[in-house]
């Protein structure tokens, strides 16, 4: 096997190999091979110096017709009937033209370019044999309407170019070149863009038929005349192999070409699409929206940002950060790292507004390089100080909420303790009563019970002020001037205070008038001046005032538990050392108190925390640490007339007639003292530790039994329906409740209902004496 290489101009050009020897090769066989080879590639490069001088002298013959001008066909433009076509509305008829152009004038046959679905992008037919043939096949097609006439299959020259061709080429996506109606031949290649065929691009090429059989053969087809075939097939001039060659890879280039306009388009379109949707989006944003440059000034701000900082577009775009963010708020600087190390952050931000007010807001911030490479920020900006309002108001109101549910559960817990505390203090006052009623005042002993009867009684009116706060005291209601209620017990303030405090009196023009018990409204004044008295060091005054005040619903919403409506207000202001606002919070809580050890018991405010809820009405307090103190109580308007305040007399004593006492009591200690009690006063007394032994004891004595003693809450069946089962054995018994409170008597505003007498636990003889009398005497 015999190798040797083409060596040109010191470059190697080729490689011959030989295998047609024996024996080996020698020096003379590599010598002639050499020579042959040489003598042969400067045949080539003459052969193709040959070729490359007739295709100059082809592209400077002047006869070559260039540029041709195309005219028009009788049955008009196709591309017309292409109105939304991606590829025709993206580069526009002139521009396809002229693509198409480049090939065409080398050619001068006939040109197409096709969107996906069929239709014609660019039509042009430069050659009169296509021509003929092309106008002659559309006459086979019935009607003027060229759409039509497309889809009947008739039109033989369509149907090649595109049915036969083109549609194959967007198919498979690959070129296609076979022969065509009309005797030529026809090339076709896919039109991609974006990855994906959108049409394609097909041109006649060849010479017309010159055997006179196969003109003969397309005249009778086509039915046009077989000279005007001959005259056109004679016309047209042969175009050299290397041109169609060149006409072929400028139809690939094109191609291409028009891909990358229609993709180019496509992307303007998006952008420009994209453009308008974002400055929609940004014009009219409700949130403000700034574009930035970072650690700089504002290059753009849309509507919503000038409104609400309250500024114009110009002013914000002077204006750097620092201008419009509090440099106070924590979150700023935390923000700005969050940003510069992760290129984006998000919360909350303290902003100020043109005027110098500040609002609270949800910022978000992302940082990014603009298509020139420049860096830039964007900030969407959200004012929350609404919601921060709202929330601060729901919050104030869950407050209240709690505040109220935890008074109540306080106001649950006492009544409790003070109910089974009255019991144990009762005995211990009845007795030492008892005691000292036997015992000689010059004994020790009796100084001695007088101190257990002074500590017990001191007990007991701890007792009532817890009945007082858990709004289970016994009260009587009447109308009342709030006005006369305040002079009637201003000179006994005075004596309460002290001379070194001022108490100055300003009472309303014409307040309304409230309904409560005259003696609730005594103990709520006097708590709350000795509340200020306590609050003043030295020196001071408290003003004591009255007005009305129509409470509706956005201030209802202010003060807790009040409803809208009309209130008679009752004010009590000092100038002391005044409350923080924790203080504040605590001030009505049982046994809750600033004050030293010793000084106070914490019930003060809590009692008037409790009349006020009793009776449907709220309070509000404003203070502050060396600002004084204001409490303003809310009491309902009432309708009614109204009654004076006249101080009750004491009842008569007891009259001795032996009347019969049935006594109810589940405790052992109470119901053997009532009994003792009742044979001290001259009382037959029945025991009963339940409602089974009290209705045994009614049915068997019956009518002897004058007056039901009887406990309210017990284990079998309460007081109230005790009294009724008893009633029917002794029709003209009388009922003298008693308890530590007074559940289960009263109305849910704590009333005494008409028809029954009460007795407070604990009770002394002579309060048990005048409670018989009172029952046995009522009508």
């Amino acid at each position: 096997f015999l190798t040797v290489p083409v060596i040109h101009e010191g470059r190697v050009k080729a490689v011959v190999g030989v295998a047609n020897k024996g024996a080996d090769y020698d020096d003379t066989d590599t010598l002639t091979l050499s020579l042959l080879m040489e003598a042969v590639w400067h045949s080539v490069e003459a052969i193709e110096s040959a070729a490359a001088l007739r295709r100059i002298e082809w592209q400077l013959d002047p006869r070559r017709p260039v540029g041709r001008t195309i005219e028009p066909q009788p049955y008009g433009d196709l591309a017309e009937l292409n109105t939304d076509g991606l590829i025709r509305t993206s580069v526009g008829a002139a521009v396809l033209t002229d693509i198409v152009s480049d090939f065409l004038d080398l050619l001068e046959t006939s040109a197409a370019i096709y969107e996906k679905n069929g239709d014609y992008a660019l039509h042009l037919v430069a050659s009169g044999w296509c021509r003929l043939l092309n106008a002659a096949s559309r006459r086979f097609c019935p009607g003027d309407d060229n759409r039509q006439a497309l889809a009947c299959g008739r039109w033989l020259c369509h149907e090649s170019c595109w049915t036969d061709t083109a549609r194959q080429v967007i198919d498979s996506g690959q070129s296609v070149d076979h022969a065509c109606a009309g005797g030529l031949r026809t090339c076709a290649v896919p039109v991609r863009a974006g990855g994906a065929v959108i049409g394609a691009m097909a041109f006649c090429y060849g010479d017309p038929p010159g055997e006179p059989a196969r003109r003969r053969e397309l005249a009778a087809r086509f039915q046009v005349d077989e000279d005007e075939v001959r005259l056109w097939a004679e016309a047209y001039e042969t175009r050299p192999p290397f041109i169609i060659e060149l006409a072929k890879r400028r139809l690939e280039v094109s191609a291409r070409l028009l891909g990358e306009m229609v993709e180019r388009r496509q992307a303007e379109e998006a952008l420009r699409a994209s453009e308008l949707r974002y400055r929609a989006l940004f014009e009219n944003s409700l949130d403000a929206v700034l574009l930035t440059v970072p650690g700089s000034g504002i290059l753009s701000a849309n509507p919503a940002a000038c409104r609400m900082f309250g500024r114009t577009e110009e002013e914000l775009r002077r204006m750097r950060r620092e201008d419009f963010v509090d440099p106070n708020d924590p979150n700023y600087p935390r923000l700005l790292a969050e940003r510069r190390e992760h290129g984006l952050a998000a919360g909350e931000l303290t902003l100020r507004r043109g005027d110098g007010t500040t609002f609270a807001a949800e910022v978000s911030s992302v940082v990014f390089t603009d298509t020139q490479g420049n860096p830039r920020s964007s900030m969407i900006i959200h004012d929350i100080s609404e919601r921060k309002r709202a929330e601060a108001e729901q919050e104030k109101l869950r407050a209240q909420l709690a505040q109220a549910q935890k008074m109540e559960s306080v106001g649950l817990l006492a009544g409790g303790v003070a109910h089974d505390f009255n019991n144990a203090l009762g005995v211990v006052l009845g007795y030492a009563e008892m005691a000292l009623d036997k015992v000689d005042r010059t004994s020790p002993v009796y100084e001695a019970l007088r101190e257990i009867h002074g500590a017990a009684e001191r007990s007991a009116e701890i007792t009532r002020q817890l009945l007082a706060f858990a709004r289970q005291q016994t009260i009587q209601p009447r109308a009342l001037s709030i006005n006369a209620a305040v002079d009637g017990i201003r000179t006994m303030l005075g004596r309460l205070i002290g001379e070194d405090i001022d108490l100055r009196w300003q009472p309303g023009p014409d307040p309304w008038p409230v309904w409560m018990d005259p003696g609730q409204l005594d103990q709520l004044l006097v708590n709350l001046c000795v509340n200020a008295r306590d609050a003043i060091t030295g020196v001071g005054t408290i003003h004591i005032a009255t007005d009305n005040r129509t409470v509706d619903e956005v201030a209802g919403a202010a003060l807790p538990g009040c409803r809208p409506g009309d209130y008679a207000v009752l004010t009590v202001r000092d100038n002391g050392s005044g409350m923080d606002p924790e203080t504040c919070g605590r001030i009505f809580e049982p046994f809750f108190t600033t004050k030293e050890l010793g000084k106070g018991t914490g019930l003060g405010l809590a009692i008037v925390y409790g009349i006020v809820t009793q009776n449907h009405g709220c309070s509000e307090v404003d203070s502050g640490p060396g600002a004084g103190t204001t409490f303003r109580v809310y009491l309902p308007r009432h309708t009614g007339d109204t009654v004076p305040v006249v101080e009750e007399q004491p009842v008569a004593a007891v009259s001795r007639q032996g009347e019969t006492v049935l006594v109810v009591e589940d405790d052992p200690f109470i119901r053997k003292l009532a009994r003792q009690m009742l044979g001290e006063l001259g009382y037959t007394g029945l025991e009963a530790a339940s409602s089974t032994e009290a209705l045994a004891l009614a049915e068997r004595h019956g009518a002897a039994i004058r007056v039901l003693l009887t406990d309210v809450i017990m284990p079998e069946m309460n007081g109230r329906d005790l009294a009724a089962r008893v009633a029917q054995l002794c029709p003209d018994i009388r009922t003298v409740f008693m308890s530590g409170y007074a559940a289960g008597i009263v109305s849910a505003g704590g009333v005494l209902e008409p028809g029954f007498s009460f007795l407070q636990k604990p009770f002394s003889v002579r309060a048990l004496a005048a409670a018989l009398r009172q029952a046995l005497d009522r009508p």
